[in-house]
């Protein structure tokens, strides 16, 4: 449970953000009840969409606290355009702040698949001990999420909203995490990039023991068959580089150029 005010202390990527909301419309309740003081209730909820596998570390929305207490921020799964099966949760809490802030939860380890989600400003479960808040989300913002909806005592269910200007402040925290197939393909270019550097390094060196070491190898017959060599044993993935006896280095076997 966190009392948040600016960006959240895990080292997470900003994965949507509408901007605060700026109250040209006034406040939507957030009374998340399931009854509040005044004897009612509303939760409220955006939508959102994740193209890749996602950890999401922390969540928050533009609120302002008229009574202190508590509520809930959730992640359900998208139910034909509306809030469904809740999948996470966690508790925040709040005092008494008229000024809108960003208040949410951090620390967080939801793990999603690709898919659309809403991110619910809602109800305290059955053990939780708190108090509801009583506040509201001002409305209007200016990159808002593709979809918002409420559930408050007058119907009794999740509806989506209809209005434009009903909008309210989100950021959404997370990490993006590299499916299987790309760690795969990674690690199979990170293998071939060792392999062709320790070849040539075995190449290179080779070469410059034929140049240096034994006598009569300076002639340009020479040198053309020592670099055509080289060449054929990078491009056809040569991986040996074999010494005879007397410890002089050789291409290996399969490569021929006595008489070329």
């Amino acid at each position: 449970m966190l009392f948040l005010l600016a960006a959240p202390t895990s080292q997470a990527q900003l994965l949507f953000d509408t901007g605060p909301g700026l109250n040209n419309f006034g406040d939507l309740a957030l009374s998340p009840g399931p009854t509040d003081p005044f004897g009612g209730y509303q939760w409220l909820a955006g939508e959102f969409h994740l193209n890749s596998v996602s950890k999401i570390n922390a969540a928050q929305g533009w609120i302002t606290i008229a009574l202190p207490g508590a509520a809930r921020i959730s992640i359900a799964r998208d139910n034909g355009g509306i809030p469904g099966e809740t999948l996470f949760s966690d508790l925040f809490s709040s005092s008494r702040n008229l000024t809108p802030t960003w208040l949410g939860v951090d620390g967080e380890n939801w793990n999603l698949e690709p898919g659309n989600y809403w991110l619910v400003f809602g109800p305290l479960l059955a053990g939780d001990s708190e108090s509801p808040l009583d506040g509201g989300m001002p409305r209007g913002v200016l990159s808002p999420l593709p979809g918002y909806a409420y559930n408050n005592n007058s119907n009794g269910f999740w509806v989506r909203d209809a209005y434009s200007s009903d909008t309210f402040g989100v950021r959404i925290f997370g990490t993006p995490i590299p499916e299987a197939s790309t760690f795969s393909t990674m690690a199979w270019f990170g293998l071939l990039f060792l392999a062709m550097v320790r070849r040539r390094i075995a190449v290179s060196s080779c070469l410059f023991k034929r140049l240096l070491n034994p006598p009569g190898l300076f002639t340009a017959e020479a040198l053309r068959k020592i670099m055509r060599v080289t060449t054929e044993n990078i491009l056809h993935g040569a991986t040996q580089i074999q010494k005879d006896r007397g410890g002089e280095c050789r291409p290996p076997p399969t490569t021929v150029i006595a008489g070329s």
